[in-house]
């Protein structure tokens, strides 16, 4: 499902990212100084919000009929939130001095 979002939204760079894992790449990148706060918890509420909106319409009309791509927002919204609620993904906000 993630595939078909990441296609749908042209988030290409989406599928790389890994927990703990940029900030390596900033470091790579010669930033120093760098910071992480995990704002989950506060993105969460936005989440349900969106998926509240999106479920019905995602689940009867979006899914069955594969449409993933075409309604990346739709289907972002509803499965993002399930996948958050797992801990599988985490929303962070990161600075760094270069």
């Amino acid at each position: 499902m993630l595939r078909r979002v990441i296609r749908g939204s042209a988030m290409d760079g989406l599928k790389y990212f890994r927990h703990d894992k940029f900030q390596n790449v900033l470091f790579e990148a010669g930033f120093t100084r760098i910071k992480v706060e995990n704002i989950s918890e506060n993105v969460g509420l936005s989440l349900e919000r969106l998926r509240k909106f999106m479920i019905i319409p995602y689940y009867l009309f979006v899914k069955p009929f594969g449409l993933q791509e075409r309604f990346p927002n739709a289907s972002a919204s509803v499965e993002l939130y399930n996948m958050a609620k797992k801990g599988l993904i985490r929303y962070n906000i990161f600075t760094a001095t270069k």
